[in-house]
Parts: C-alpha cells; structure tokens; sequence
C-alpha cells in the first residue's frame, strides 16, 4: 500500500503539476490569443487606413491627371492660336512688301507723268495758248485743214490721256495707300495679341 499510496501521491503531484502547467499555458496561450487578435486588429485597422490613402491617392492621381488633361488641351489650343497669329502676321507681312512696291511703282508713274505734264504746261507756257481754231483756219487747202485737223485730235487726245492716266494713278495710289495702312493696322494688332 505503501507502494500505492507512494504512486497516489506521486499521481497527484505530476496531476498537480500538469494542472498548473496546463494553467500556466492555458493563461499563456489565452494572452498569446489576445496579443494575436490584438495584433490583428492593428493589423486589419492600419491595412482599412492604407487602403484608404491608396484610394485617396488613386483619386488624388485621377484629379491631377485630369487636370493636367485640362492643362494640356488649352495648352493644345493655345499653341493653335499662336500659329494661326504668327501665319496671319507672315502673311500680313508678304502682303505689306507687294502692297509696299506697287506703291513704290504708282509712285514712280506719278513722277513721270507730272514731268510730261509739267513739259506740256512749261511748252504752253513758252509758246502761249495755241488756239487751235487759229491751227485750223490757217490751213492752206482741205488737205491741209484735214491733216492739221488730225494733229490737233491727236495733241487733245494725248493731254487728255495723260490727264485721265494721272487721275487714275492718284486714285490707284490713294487706295494702295489706304490697304497699306490696312495691312500695317493688322501687323500691329496681330503683334500685340501674340
């Protein structure tokens, strides 16, 4: 019995001992499960907030990118806007040097067409108004009449070419003038824009 009573005991101090080992781990292992679970939370709650700034910064990522769509665009048109200025200037300038030389051309018509007259006017001038019913009554015979006849027509043709020719330059370099001022009113216009 002494034997049995001696293994009694001993049963009960290994029972007594695994109790408390089996306590032991049983509080370890309860604690361990709520470190875990603890950890998990944290785990869970810093995952919730990471996804949240990945989904503010896909968002963020969105905006910028349509922005800089926007950006871009009247960028786009801007760029479009500059070159239709700078062709409308290139060919306000083309158009100002054409412009430019037949003024340059009327001008020198003008010139020479005020020296015939002037010639014409100094002639009448030197030699006095030719009545040309005095030309015509001088003649000698018809043939003479018909033929100083002609030379008369002709001479009143000629001043009066030349005096329509004239006109018609004064005007033509009026006008080229007024297109000219036209074109450089929009040269500065299209400069001042660009």
């Amino acid at each position: 019995m002494k034997v049995r009573f001696c293994s009694t005991v001993l049963s009960l101090a290994l029972i007594g001992s695994s109790v408390s080992v089996q306590a032991t781990s049983k509080e370890d292992l309860l604690k361990e499960q709520q470190e875990v679970e603890s950890r998990l939370q944290e785990t869970e709650q810093s995952q919730n907030q990471t996804s949240e700034k990945l989904v503010l910064t896909k968002q963020e990522r969105k905006e910028a990118k349509a922005r800089l769509d926007e950006v871009n665009s009247r960028l786009e048109d801007l760029a479009s806007k500059i070159a239709d200025q700078q062709a409308a200037v290139s060919v306000a300038k083309e158009e100002l040097v054409i412009v430019t030389r037949a003024v340059s051309q009327t001008e020198s018509k003008l010139r020479t067409q005020e020296k015939l007259i002037g010639d014409r006017l100094r002639s009448v001038q030197r030699d006095g108004d030719v009545k040309y019913i005095e030309v015509l009554l001088d003649a000698k015979d018809f043939g003479d009449l018909i033929s100083r006849f002609s030379t008369v027509s002709e001479i009143i043709k000629q001043d009066d070419g030349v005096l329509q020719t004239y006109q018609a330059n004064v005007k033509q370099l009026t006008e080229q003038r007024s297109e000219q001022e036209l074109v450089l009113g929009q040269l500065k216009k299209s400069n001042g824009s660009c």
